[in-house]
């Protein structure tokens, strides 16, 4: 993983969320935690992966967080109103039911709360380049733009701003959707 593209997405959180020091985030698929570790310590950092492996070797970069081992479209391991900002990024297209996630993800987060969302766009560009990494990569929840805009909205997030780029050495370059391979989503619960 290139450094780089976890300073980028930070960037691209703080630019597009407006979040005060002590705010709590969730990071649902958080791997080892690179993302997290770009907020300074002001913020209340937490991570959630379905690897212990993954969640071992987060707590060992984020001694400050508190990371936990959990599905989260099986439970919620967190209060609900809990969170300032939950990051899904690149998690729903490999779950089953992703709106059990998001059901989950809008439980823990407060009423005005933000969700960042990344998935891929399953365009036709996507749908004849990517065809086989897809698979390879387990993406079994697929969907277009449009698509992910109507789960979120049906899931009772309100869609702020949402765009499609393509990711080139972690730096991303926005796209029309036709040509755009991933999505971004800036949500807020209403």
């Amino acid at each position: 993983w290139n450094p780089l593209t976890f300073r980028l997405r930070y960037k691209e959180i703080r630019r597009n969320i407006p979040l005060v020091s002590g705010a709590r985030i969730l990071d649902i698929g958080c791997a080892f935690g690179l993302l997290l570790k770009e907020f300074p310590g002001g913020f209340k950092i937490y991570g959630l992966d379905v690897s212990e492996y993954a969640i071992s070797k987060a707590r060992e970069e984020n001694p400050r967080g508190i990371f936990q081992i959990a599905d989260v479209t099986k439970k919620r391991p967190f209060p609900d109103n809990f969170f300032d900002l939950i990051i899904m990024n690149d998690i729903i297209e490999h779950l089953a039911e992703p709106e059990l996630a998001l059901e989950n993800a809008r439980s823990m987060l407060k009423k005005g709360g933000y969700l960042y969302l990344t998935t891929p766009n399953l365009n036709l560009l996507r749908r004849v380049i990517f065809h086989f990494p897809d698979k390879w990569e387990h993406h079994i929840s697929l969907t277009s733009f449009s698509e992910t805009k109507k789960l979120l909205e049906n899931s009772g997030f309100e869609v702020l701003k949402g765009w499609n780029f393509i990711s080139i050495f972690g730096i991303r370059i926005k796209l029309p959707r036709f040509l755009g391979l991933e999505s971004t989503f800036i949500c807020q619960k209403v």
